[in-house]
């Protein structure tokens, strides 16, 4: 019985003085969103810091301190302490270090996510491929292409994006896919001013599940679905027979009030409100007349689920004709431009019937 009183005691006593484990341990990934989107901070040890990026290969395991009582995070830089930052907050799932010159970087802790799917596989099926992300504030047609920022293949890839809010809107974004220690990443960025990277938690053949920010300890999850595919019978639809243009509406433009045409821009107006005969062939060469004149020729192609037309380059944004059916008639809806003065273009929205 006396043994077994001691045991209890040592027991007791070893449990109360047993030093609360480091809550920075573990993965994380900053989901800021610009600076610090996509920096991994791994904790390995009570001391020991690997930092990393998604979509660089710059590294480095450093030494560092964590002052509980003051928040203050330091790492050691060539045998010198610098503070990195102060932990504003942490949790179980989320981590907020404010830093010397005021940033305040977000991360999640990264999510122990097996999938069946690899860097690469995932990467080859999403080039050229189009989805849709729904949330509170309206909805995002995301088309991802294979040409890179700058013609750099160290760069991300593009993509052009198609907002759909108070008005619809295009812009050409970059994006990617990042992986750490077996686990993906998304990132893209959103009207080219700030980055979001997301751990992807699932992917089925029209399906990605995404987690990014976290709101009071709850994950912020995400969706994006690729659209029905209905390519071939757009395709068909198109080349079946030339197209006469019956209407053109610019009230888009109309609406942002009253632009200083320049007369070339009116003039160019002017000739789009004549009819139009638009032809779109089999082996995907495309020529519009006017007049009974050619106004424009080129090569033409449509995206995957056949919502747009691309005509020749894919990487400006005017030449993406977004394609409706309105009865017999087919609509064609593109941004334009035109000069607003002597000052830069603006962009507004041309439709165009077809019958």
């Amino acid at each position: 019985m006396r043994l077994l009183t001691i045991l209890l005691f040592v027991s007791l006593i070893s449990c109360g003085t047993t030093p609360k484990t480091n809550e920075l341990i573990g993965e994380w990934i900053g989901v800021s969103t610009w600076k610090g989107s996509g920096l991994i901070l791994d904790f390995k040890t009570d001391d020991n810091l690997f930092i990393g990026a998604i979509g660089t290969d710059s590294t480095a395991e450093l030494k560092y301190t964590y002052n509980k009582a003051n928040g203050k995070l330091k790492v050691n830089v060539k045998g010198k302490k610098e503070t990195f930052g102060k932990i504003e907050k942490i949790t179980a799932d989320r981590l907020i270090i404010l830093t010397d010159d005021s940033n305040r970087l977000e991360f999640i802790k990264i999510k122990n996510i097996e999938l069946e799917i690899g860097k690469t596989e995932l990467l080859e099926r999403l080039k050229n491929s189009s989805w849709i992300l729904r949330n509170e504030f309206g909805t995002i047609r995301m088309d991802f292409l294979t040409t890179h920022r700058w013609d750099d293949n160290h760069q991300p890839f593009e993509a052009m994006f198609h907002y759909w809010f108070s008005t619809p809107y295009k812009e050409k974004e970059i994006w990617n896919v990042g992986e750490y220690n077996g686990k993906l990443f998304m990132f893209f960025t959103n009207h080219q001013t700030e980055q979001i990277t997301q751990q992807i938690l699932e992917v089925s053949s029209d399906k990605i599940i995404l987690v990014s920010h976290t709101s009071e300890n709850r994950n912020q999850v995400q969706v994006i679905e690729q659209p029905k595919n209905k390519t071939q019978d757009s395709i068909d639809e198109l080349t079946s027979r030339p197209w006469t243009s019956i209407h053109l509406d610019t009230t888009f433009c109309e609406e942002w009030g009253q632009i200083n045409i320049r007369n070339k821009d009116i003039k160019e107006l002017q000739l789009l409100q004549k009819k139009m005969e638009f032809k779109f062939n089999s082996d995907k060469s495309y020529s519009a007349l006017i007049d009974g004149k050619e106004w424009i020729n080129g090569q033409w192609k449509t995206t995957t689920d056949g919502e747009y037309i691309i005509l020749d380059d894919e990487r400006d944004k005017k030449n993406w004709l977004e394609v409706r059916q309105e009865n017999q008639n087919i609509v064609l809806t593109k941004l334009q431009q035109i000069k607003d003065g002597d000052r830069d273009y603006k962009l507004y929205l041309l439709t165009i019937k077809l019958e």
